[in-house]
């Protein structure tokens, strides 16, 4: 999106993903009973003629035939066969109905009312590109809380009474869907409908799904952060063209935690090595305050500490009221110096480090 905060986004996408769960709700069914065939080998239908020699009827104690599918002679016929019973019809769980109707009321005040549903235009935003809005920063952004708002979410429908397989699957749905839908509103104001956003946010969605499915909750996973930045004035910087919300003092992970890594790998006693994070990192600063050929966009490359993992070790349980929320929040949070590496700045082609992230490497005295 345009010029918003990631708050703010994160705030539209579950705005606008209220509106999907509504519908997904109805999904929430139980699934129709179907009565199957009882078991036979099929030769009951078969006359004394038509029935093979070996299936004939025998004489004196040896008459029964149950072995091959055929009551012996001196037994009563079997009832008919039931009926298949009527398909149940489909029911949706209160708590479910209740859960997407709050989500679709909290979204439409959000997001969607006071909206100028009369002009609808579409930007393109090209990507990560040097001269992109926030410098792809803000498609970083899109990608990871499209990733933590479907693991909210099919957290959202478990706590409905959705059983966990069809949550995942109608969290992701409502994930993708969203994506989109938070773009249509975009249309209808100066933002404009992207698409590189619509895109990236359903790629996070699909991994959040993808993870999930495979069981590597574990071992990956994203993660946004504050920075502690300091980005200096521009004195060649026209005023008036300043952005306050240019996503100068965030950072956005891909992280591989050695606490799952490891033993995948047959390492049985990680040892310390089970602290620590392993992150790919994305981060731009200068965009919307800093002139043209002095911004930065930094890809880098960092070992972490795994902070949950620490308060686990000290006594934290996910399976506490207050530690459980606790610990999903800092699962996806970065916290600031809790990550160190080396940048590479591709602006300019060169590494930096090692940093926490929050150097900025441009340089606003040049000419």
């Amino acid at each position: 999106m345009k010029p918003e905060k990631p708050l703010t986004s994160a705030s539209a996408a579950f705005a606008t993903l209220a509106t999907v769960l509504a519908t997904l709700a109805t999904l929430a069914t139980a699934s129709p009973a179907v009565a199957g065939p009882a078991f036979g080998l099929g030769l009951e239908s078969l006359t004394e003629a038509a029935r093979p020699a070996e299936f004939r009827p025998l004489t004196g104690n040896d008459a029964d035939l149950t072995a091959y599918g055929r009551l012996a002679p001196d037994e009563p016929a079997p009832a008919a066969a039931e009926a298949p019973a009527p398909p149940k019809k489909l029911r949706v769980g209160r708590t479910t109905a209740l859960f997407s109707a709050g989500v679709v009321a909290g979204g439409y005040l959000v997001w969607w009312r006071g909206r100028d549903f009369k002009k609808f235009s579409v930007n393109r935003e090209n990507w990560f590109g040097e001269n992109t809005y926030a410098g792809g920063n803000d498609k970083a952004s899109h990608f990871v809380f499209g990733y933590v708002l479907t693991r909210a979410f099919r957290l959202g429908y478990e706590s409905a009474g959705v059983e966990r397989k069809k949550a995942l699957l109608y969290a992701g749905l409502a994930g993708v869907a969203g994506s989109w839908l938070v773009e249509v509103g975009d249309g209808f104001v100066n933002y404009g409908f992207g698409v590189e956003d619509g895109i990236i946010t359903s790629a996070g969605a699909l991994v959040a799904v993808g993870l999930d499915a495979l069981n590597l909750n574990d071992t990956v996973g994203l993660r946004y952060g504050p920075l502690v930045a300091e980005i200096p004035e521009d004195p060649a910087f026209n005023e008036f063209a300043k952005d306050a919300n240019h996503y100068d003092t965030e950072i956005y992970t891909i992280d591989v935690a050695m606490r799952g890594l490891l033993p995948r790998l047959g390492v049985k006693k990680p040892g310390l090595a089970r602290y620590a994070l392993l992150s790919l990192t994305y981060n731009s600063k200068g965009y919307g305050t800093i002139r043209p050929g002095q911004r930065d966009r930094q890809l880098g490359i960092e070992v972490g500490l795994n902070v949950p993992e620490v308060l686990r070790a000290l006594g934290a349980r996910d399976d506490k009221p207050w530690w459980g929320p606790i610990l999903w929040v800092l699962e996806r949070v970065r916290l600031p110096f809790t990550g160190i590496g080396f940048r590479y700045e591709l602006n300019r082609n060169r590494w930096h480090g090692p940093d926490f992230g929050d150097r900025f490497y441009g340089d606003v005295t040049a000419p």
